[in-house]
């Protein structure tokens, strides 16, 4: 059974568990717990406390709750533009490469890309960010707060902060956008801060001081007929000690095929002499002019992409870019092979596990950001918008009571949700309904 499966039908089951529960009124005695369809919540108001000491610094709180306001207007213009690339990407992409539903869900463990404990941890602290900053700007507003508390499926998902929603309609409408907005931007903060750590953690590695590491051997190469997998290091070629990729690229020139190479391989417990014959490259890559070159069938395609992490800003978009792909090229958990080859400050078991970590509630933390400033309702962005609908209906049709204006603009705001849904599920459905590719 796969992990996918054993997640699903772990599911499956607390979700039977949970509904029989609901039914026979187990947890009704219980003042703090409740159920809310699948999920199980923790409630309770001691922390709301906290929350009133933390905002009592009412000017500084203010200033900030403005600044957010326009870190959700640019983080909306970068998302609404992600969203239409990826609409119109979508009649490019073959149907075989094309995203799934599952790719959609950001639990982990469900997405086939985010790990399940990192992710956790990940999703997990960009709930709490983002919930608690919901917290702070309800009480800069004066807006009550009924309860905070856990969110549970099985496991912690996050925690929640509950507005009074009576006193959130009555609030001034800056107070009620602060609101909104609070919650997408401290996202968007704290996967700058962990972006920080992780970059700021890539630059204290090294490269081993010793040989070339290889991350990439092709099936049936001279390479992979003597031995060679990926996770050694290639210490010398014929006696000859290499210290770099182009050291390296320097000795292999020399030779032919057909000639016989002897090299000096390391693994993580012992080194090793492997002889072996070289191959004619232009057998590999179809290029006329590769005949006569020499062909070993090794490389290092991924180990030097660490230090293009520690600049993502260097070549913006594509290094940032680069950087949010590493889950898709099955690198954003760095794991065996690749710890190997570096030197860490700190022993590596504890050093990768920190910057995996860093990276992932860099990653999900901008990811909840982002969905979050989405015109959906009823996402922080879809209740912006519908509060940006009633402006200017106020200026454009005055006569009409606030309680008219307020159904038309959540009717709009709606509209605008189902166009936006639409084009999230495009890159799914448009490939296969044109079977791109084929």
């Amino acid at each position: 059974m796969d992990l996918q499966t054993l997640i699903l039908a772990l599911v499956i089951v607390y979700t039977i568990l949970v509904s029989i529960a609901s039914y026979k009124k187990f947890l009704s005695k219980c003042k703090n717990i409740f159920l809310y369809g699948p999920f199980i919540m923790l409630k309770t108001s001691r922390g709301n406390q906290i929350i009133d000491r933390i905002s009592k610094y009412r000017l500084p709180w203010i200033i900030g709750m403005n600044i957010s306001i326009a870190i959700y207007i640019l983080s909306f213009i970068i998302a609404l533009w992600l969203m239409i690339v990826s609409a119109i990407a979508s009649f490019r992409i073959p149907a075989s490469v094309a995203p799934t539903p599952q790719m959609l869900i950001g639990i982990p463990g469900v997405n086939p890309f985010i790990p399940l404990w990192y992710g956790i941890v990940g999703l997990v602290s960009s709930v709490f960010f983002h919930e608690f900053s919901h917290g702070i700007a309800s009480r800069i507003g004066n807006i009550r707060i009924k309860s905070m508390g856990i969110l549970f499926l099985i496991v912690p998902l996050g925690a929640f902060v509950e507005p009074d929603d009576e006193e959130l309609k009555k609030a001034p409408r800056l107070s009620r956008v602060r609101v909104y907005a609070s919650g997408p931007a401290i996202n968007i903060l704290s996967s700058l801060i962990f972006l920080l750590i992780f970059t700021s953690s890539i630059s204290m590695v090294s490269f081993a001081p010793i040989g070339v590491a290889v991350d990439t051997v092709f099936k049936d190469s001279p390479a992979y007929n003597a031995g060679i997998r990926p996770g050694m290091v290639i210490v010398a070629v014929n006696d000859d000690y290499v210290k770099s990729w182009d050291d390296f690229l320097q000795l292999m020139s020399r030779f032919k095929p057909n000639d016989i190479v002897k090299l000096l391989i390391r693994n993580s417990t012992a080194e090793m002499i492997l002889n072996t014959t070289l191959d004619e490259r232009s057998k590999y890559t179809g290029i006329e002019s590769d005949r006569d070159r020499p062909f070993l069938g090794v490389a290092n395609r991924w180990i030097s992409i660490i230090y293009s992490l520690a600049n993502p800003f260097s070549t913006l978009p594509e290094s940032f870019l680069e950087l949010l792909r590493l889950p898709f090229i099955g690198l954003a958990v760095i794991q065996p092979p690749y710890p190997e080859f570096y030197s860490t400050p700190i022993p590596q078991n504890i050093f990768w596990s920190l910057l995996n970590t860093a990276y992932w509630i860099f990653w999900l933390n901008l990811m909840v950001g982002l969905t979050n400033v989405l015109p959906i309702v009823p996402l922080d962005g879809g209740l912006i918008v519908k509060e940006a609908i009633e402006v200017i209906l106020g200026k454009i049709s005055s006569k009409k009571s606030i309680e008219e204006r307020s159904a038309i603009a959540l009717k709009a705001a709606y509209f605008i949700t189902v166009i936006v849904v639409a084009m999230i599920l495009m890159p799914i459905i448009v490939p296969r309904i044109l079977n791109i590719g084929s």
